[in-house]
C-alpha cells in the first residue's frame, strides 16, 4: 500500500489523507456457512464439503450440515483506498470540527483476482470479486463488502457542552435471490419469494 497526508500551513486545523492498499493473505481461514458448504458440494464438486452433508436414510433429504471453520484454498485479497479529511476551527461560539471518512473497495475475493467460476489451483471454483454482493454462498464466508462507505460528522464544543451530527452512506448491494426462488419452485409456494427482493435474478437494492 501507499499513502499521502496533506497538512497545509495556509489552512490551520486542516489535514487530509489518501491511502491505497492491496492486501493478500495466503493462509486464510474462514467459515463458509451452511449454504456455502452445500453449494461447494453440489455446484463445486468439492468432496470435502460433500463429506460434511448427511442425508436422511428415509427420503434422501438433507438431514444435517456440519459448518466448520476451514482453510480457504484460494486465499484472500482485497484492494481499495481510504480518504479522510478533518478540519477544526475555533470561533467565538466554540470549536467547530468537520470529519469526513470514505472507503472504497475495488476488489475482495480470492488471490489473483480470478473471474467468478474460474478453477483455482486445487480444483475448487472461485467466487471472484464479491464486492457489493449479498449472497447465501459468499456472505457467510466473506460477509457483505460495500463498494462505498462514507461518514460525515459536524461537531461543536464549548466548555463542558458539545453536540454533533453524523451522516452515513452505504452504496447499494446486489442481492442474490436464487435460494428463496429455488425453495419456492420445489415447494410450489410462491410466498417464499417474499423473503428476497424478487425472483431468481440478482437485483439492486438500496444505493
Amino acid at each position: 500500500g501507499i499513502g499521502i497526508v496533506y497538512n497545509p500551513a495556509w489552512l490551520e486545523g486542516f489535514v487530509g489523507s489518501l491511502d491505497w492498499y492491496d492486501i493478500r493473505l495466503r493462509n486464510a481461514v474462514g467459515d463458509p456457512g451452511f449454504q456455502g458448504v452445500v453449494d461447494g458440494c453440489y455446484q463445486g464438486n468439492n468432496d470435502a464439503d460433500c463429506a460434511l452433508i448427511v442425508r436422511s436414510a428415509a427420503d434422501g433429504t438433507i438431514d444435517h450440515v456440519t459448518d466448520l471453520t476451514q482453510n480457504l484454498p484460494g486465499g484472500l485479497e482485497t484492494e481499495g483506498f481510504d480518504i479522510a479529511f478533518a478540519y477544526k476551527h475555533d470561533t467565538p461560539i466554540g470549536r467547530l470540527s468537520l470529519d469526513w471518512h470514505t472507503d472504497y473497495v475495488d476488489y475482495f475475493g480470492e488471490l489473483g483476482k480470478p473471474a467468478p467460476g474460474a478453477t483455482l489451483p486445487d480444483g475448487s471454483i472461485a467466487h471472484g470479486n464479491i464486492v457489493g454482493l449479498n449472497s447465501p454462498t459468499t456472505s457467510g464466508l466473506f460477509g457483505v463488502d460495500w463498494r462505498w462507505r462514507s461518514q460525515l460528522q459536524l461537531a461543536w464544543q464549548r466548555d463542558a457542552w458539545d453536540a454533533s451530527v453524523t451522516e452515513r452512506y452505504f452504496s447499494g448491494v446486489n442481492e442474490d435471490c436464487s435460494s428463496p426462488a429455488n425453495v419456492a419452485q420445489h415447494t410450489g409456494d410462491a410466498s417464499y419469494l417474499n423473503l428476497c427482493s424478487g425472483g431468481s435474478a440478482t437485483m439492486l437494492i438500496g444505493g
